[in-house]
């Protein structure tokens, strides 16, 4: 009801609002300065986009609360605050509007989707973001001289100098245009994806575990006082997300993205770990090509990978299927009811094969038309199809199926048979002008040592004895 609804609106606003108060003031402290360098990854902003695509618009207020409440937590101004969360709300909507409009996959499993995302993140919406917020900044007097460096610290995120204005807008600007950049790439594919409301399955295959043993290097390596090129991690790592990317998809590579960045950040934050040594402009754009890299290159290869694996599911099922019916064709009847003759013949299981045939066919396309001639088609091959007792189904040719029954000697066979054929005598097919359908049946149970083109030969020659005998009829092989 209109109540649920609300509470649960309230709630999704409650939880945005807190998620981007707490990545905010992490993203703060993981801050690294000089002049007028930072590495913040404000993963807020991916908390606001991913929650907005993911529930709609009726959450946006959420990014507003956040971003004034973290403006009173590390500085004075709640206009000021309050302003940029009326822009970062703006922002969220477009972001909304956009993946609406371009049709986005929330599973991010094409490169298309990947792609738009990627460049709706780059190339518009952090534009627009970090030019309003250093215009509000600006405009507001934030960007002076006469600024406080504790203050500057909160209004530029993480540029802890007094900024002389406008000399130092240009690397405001790019700070913020980064900093965000990367909070989004990193969360909110996360978020998109996962509350796209998709089962979770618990994977412990082998390919999962190597992928964990694979972020877990990555982790150690880059926390550990190991002297090796910063180049030796990326090396590292793209081979683990390409794994990851073909075992998981972009499911499996957000959540490796964001188990890996955070021991990069912390390492380019404090200097320690794999970076160790490095200067702070050295340390600031390893983190940065690092999480860009790693998330463009993993979301554009996982929608790659998973793009190529539907498009084989459907080849697979082309090949397989009658386009008309949906049920298995001709060639991979053969092959499957070759399995289960197999299987028979090691556990001395009866198997029995029916052929149907629609009588008098050309009757009803001749006096109804062939699309009512395919409804028909369509309706006995989903009776024969679903019924109780056929283990595999098949169109044979224009009018006529194979049925498969496993378990079932000659009487179980026969009985099976004319329960269909009564059925199917009993049922007017069509709404408009419903048609009287009826079917003959050929009945045969597979003999010892007998080839399946044969059982199958045999089933046929009771099927003609059947339409020979005046139709609607079923006949069993002698």
């Amino acid at each position: 009801g209109t109540s649920a609804r609300f509470a649960q609106t309230a709630a999704l606003i409650g939880v945005l609002a807190t998620a981007y108060v707490v990545l905010g003031r992490l993203a703060f402290s993981m801050s690294v300065q000089h002049g007028s360098i930072t590495s913040v990854v404000f993963a807020s902003e991916g908390v606001a986009l991913g929650f907005v695509i993911s529930f709609g618009a009726r959450v946006v207020p959420g990014v507003l609360i956040g971003q004034t409440i973290l403006s009173i937590w590390s500085g004075p101004s709640i206009l000021g605050g309050f302003t940029i969360g009326l822009f970062n709300s703006a922002e969220a909507l477009l972001g909304l509007y956009l993946f609406r409009r371009l049709r986005i996959s929330p599973r991010l499993n094409r490169p298309r989707d990947a792609g738009l995302f990627i460049g709706m993140i780059f190339f518009v919406l952090q534009p627009l973001s970090a030019t309003g917020g250093v215009a509000i900044l600006y405009a507001l007097g934030a960007i002076s001289r006469s600024l406080p460096p504790e203050l500057a610290a909160w209004w530029i995120r993480g540029i802890q100098a007094p900024l002389p204005s406008p000399d130092l807008i240009p690397a405001a600007w790019f700070a913020w245009w980064t900093g965000n950049s990367m909070g989004q790439l990193l969360v909110a594919p996360l978020l998109v994806i996962w509350l796209s409301r998709r089962p979770f399955r618990l994977d412990l295959r082998a390919g999962s575990i190597i992928c964990a043993l694979g972020i877990a290097a990555v982790a150690v390596l880059t926390l550990s006082n190991i002297h090796v090129h910063p180049l030796v991690l990326l090396a590292l790592v793209y081979p683990v997300l390409v794994w990851i990317a073909i075992e998981h998809g972009a499911r499996g590579v957000v959540v490796g993205n964001a188990l890996i960045a955070p021991a990069v950040i912390w390492a380019g934050a404090k200097g320690q770990g794999l970076l160790a040594g490095h200067s702070i402009q050295d340390r600031v754009a390893f983190v940065s090509f690092f999480i860009g890299s790693a998330c463009v290159l993993s979301l554009l290869l996982a929608g790659l990978f998973e793009e190529r694996s539907q498009l084989l599911k459907e080849l697979v099922h082309l090949a397989h299927t009658d386009d008309l019916t949906s049920l298995s064709n001709r060639r991979h009847f053969m092959k499957q009811a070759q399995q289960f003759m197999d299987d028979a013949r090691t556990t001395a299981q009866p198997l029995s094969v029916l052929m149907v045939d629609i009588d008098y066919f050309k009757t009803i396309n001749d006096d109804l038309g062939h699309a009512a001639g395919d409804d028909v088609i369509r309706a006995v091959a989903g009776y024969c199809g679903e019924h109780p007792g056929v283990a595999l189904a098949a169109r044979f040719g224009g009018e006529e199926f194979v049925l498969l029954l496993t378990g079932s000697a000659l009487p179980e066979a026969t009985a099976c048979a004319e329960d269909i054929r009564s059925g199917l005598a009993d049922t007017q097919f069509g709404d408009d002008a419903p048609v009287a359908v009826t079917v003959s049946v050929g009945v045969a149970s597979h003999r010892s040592g007998e080839s399946l083109d044969n059982l199958i030969g045999r089933a046929d020659a009771a099927l003609y004895e059947a339409k020979r005998d005046g139709r609607n009829r079923v006949s069993v092989a002698g």
